[in-house]
């Protein structure tokens, strides 16, 4: 079976991976010439659980997606490089909630697990492809989707001679076609099914939301504002929370979040620290601007107040950096995951809006796209199942 992937974010790269293991051909096109450029190129981010009272969706659905990722990343990854257990002390921002320690929250470098997953045998990656539609050409006896947008397929289609056979696709180009497709473009998702009426002409809702994180580079004084030793949970911590040890400070998370220690990557110098985030609606392009820096580290100053002359320092010595990028978000928060329509739209599927939790989501929706692609039997509870059709996101 051949697939084509549209999208190499954290959502692309999953199914891709999930796909290719279980011997499936992929293909993953992205706008950009390499994968993880958007959200995915966060410097690190933080997967830690989703607290409810009646332990609902979102919370069941973060448990798994974290212990799918971490399989993963024990799988693919370099612990204390690319990723790390950390632990997070999470510390309410709400008057009446008690504080919590998850022992199983850890830091992950996004891009290092996207560049993983595509690394495997099976995936092509194809860059500088732009999609702008697709196609659905299948007969009655076979699924077949064309593919088509500005970039590196126009070399495939003068070479091999093919054309869309569709008018309305003479001034696009040939990328690709595939018995199933699967959408992992993030907001772009929405403007490639509009733009493929009559298909599909009510696309998902996805919004995108614009944000921004601090970091900064690690030294002992930030260690010593890390320690939780006045924690209204301090006889649930673990010794590495109260005296942290080299390489073992646990992130603490709240309204916002901050990760100590994060290995350097390869070229710098030092480690870092790094907080966020905020949520900007209607932001076009995301930025990294001055009221985005503010609100950050006002955050970070009330999760950890002897944090705030640290911040202070580092942004008079132009230490202090920032990371500006957007989610795709929807209006519950949970993600699009599955086939987007068997009966009238066979082969189509759709795994996007991870929104702030793509490190939590994606390998467990990625899991499970591919399962339905294939026609495997999935381990997902129904309920879950049932929230993250994406036929539920469909505007009226």
């Amino acid at each position: 079976m051949k697939v084509i992937v549209i999208g190499a974010g954290l959502s692309g790269a999953a199914v891709a991976s999930a796909l290719a293991r279980r011997g499936a051909k992929v293909t993953v096109l992205d706008a950009a010439s390499v994968p993880a450029a958007g959200a995915s190129s966060l410097p690190a981010g933080l997967m830690a659980p989703h607290v409810s009272k009646d332990d609902g969706i979102a919370s069941q659905l973060v448990r798994l997606g974290i212990a799918r990722t971490s399989f993963e990343c024990e799988r693919l990854l370099r612990r204390g490089v690319d990723w790390e257990v950390c632990g997070a002390l999470y510390k309410p921002f709400k008057a009446g909630k008690e504080a919590m320690w998850h022992p199983e929250a850890a830091w992950v470098k996004p891009a290092a697990l996207v560049r993983a997953w595509l690394a495997a045998p099976g995936i092509e990656f194809v860059g500088n492809a732009r999609v702008e539609r697709i196609v659905n050409a299948g007969t009655d006896y076979a699924a077949e989707w064309r593919v088509f947008g500005q970039g590196l397929g126009q070399i495939l289609a003068q070479a091999s001679g093919e054309t869309s056979g569709d008018p309305s696709c003479a001034k696009t180009t040939w990328l690709g076609t595939a018995t199933s497709i699967v959408l992992a473009a993030a907001t772009g998702t929405c403007s490639i099914m509009q733009s493929s009426q009559p298909l599909a002409t009510q696309p998902p809702a996805l919004h995108a939301v614009a944000g921004q994180v601090i970091f900064g580079p690690w030294a002992t004084d930030w260690a010593r504002a890390t320690k939780y030793r006045d924690s209204p949970v301090r006889s649930r911590l673990p010794a590495s929370a109260l005296e942290p040890a080299e390489q073992s400070y646990p992130a603490v998370n709240g309204n916002g979040h901050f990760i100590p220690y994060i290995a350097a990557d390869a070229g710098d110098a030092n480690p870092f620290w790094l907080s966020g985030s905020t949520y900007e609606h209607g932001v076009n392009q995301p930025s990294v601007t001055p009221a985005g820096l503010k609100a950050n580290s006002e955050r970070l100053a009330q999760l950890l107040p002897a944090t705030a002359p640290l911040l202070a320092a580092a942004a008079q010595s132009g230490q202090l950096k920032a990371w500006a990028g957007e989610r795709c978000t929807t209006a519950d928060r949970l993600p699009a995951a599955g086939a987007l329509d068997n009966t009238a739209l066979p082969g189509l599927y759709v795994c996007a809006g991870m929104g702030s939790r793509g490190l939590s989501f994606a390998a467990l929706c990625g899991e499970y796209v591919a399962q339905c692609i294939l026609g495997d039997t999935t381990s997902l509870p129904p309920a879950i199942k049932k929230a993250l059709e994406p036929g539920r996101l469909m505007q009226n």
